[in-house]
């Protein structure tokens, strides 16, 4: 049974994403053809959001800086996962996740990355069976292709558009149906 009503936890769940939007804005995934430059531009996908920056840096981009800052983004979208299903879990979605309910996946899926994210180092382990299951599912459950997500092998693709964003969309579904099913 959901502690609150079910658009008062929505509210609160796009309240944590406006924040995760406004700090990506001003840390987003760099690519390698920035080497060399100074300015990071706000990508598209932020200022379509309302947020826009351009960050003036001391020193020209390098390979090595440029690794540091997406290491930091990908830091901030796995802080955003452990909040969210922190707050979702003392909210009592996860007392009992109900398999016929859409977004049962996203839920669980969400779920388990925020264990990994708080309670291991973050990182997938490929010798791992459960990273590696973890992983595929995040592959297939999101529809991404492997080669428009570089990542190392350590990582989990967790991007805030072709992830984060529809596994909101899908947890703010079952939320509503779990409300009217209690």
């Amino acid at each position: 049974m959901l502690k609150y009503p079910a658009d008062e936890i929505c509210d609160h769940i796009d309240f944590l994403f406006k924040n995760l939007q406004l700090s990506r804005s001003v840390l987003p995934y760099i690519t390698d053809s920035m080497v060399g430059k100074r300015e990071i531009p706000t990508p598209g996908y932020y200022r379509d959001a309302g947020y826009s920056a351009k960050i003036i840096l001391d020193e020209p981009l390098t390979i090595e800086r440029i690794r540091k800052i997406n290491v930091a983004s990908d830091s901030v979208n796995q802080g955003f996962i452990v909040r969210l299903q922190a707050y979702l879990n003392s909210c009592g979605v996860y007392d009992s996740i109900k398999k016929n309910i859409e977004g049962n996946e996203e839920i669980d899926i969400l779920r388990r990355l925020r264990h990994l994210f708080a309670h291991e180092s973050g990182e997938r382990d490929q010798e791992e069976n459960e990273h590696n299951i973890l992983y595929e599912r995040i592959i297939k459950t999101f529809k991404l292709k492997k080669e428009e997500y570089p990542l190392k092998e350590e990582q989990f693709p967790i991007p805030i558009d072709a992830v984060i964003e529809p596994l909101i969309e899908k947890c703010k579904k079952y939320i509503i149906e779990l409300d009217k099913v209690v």
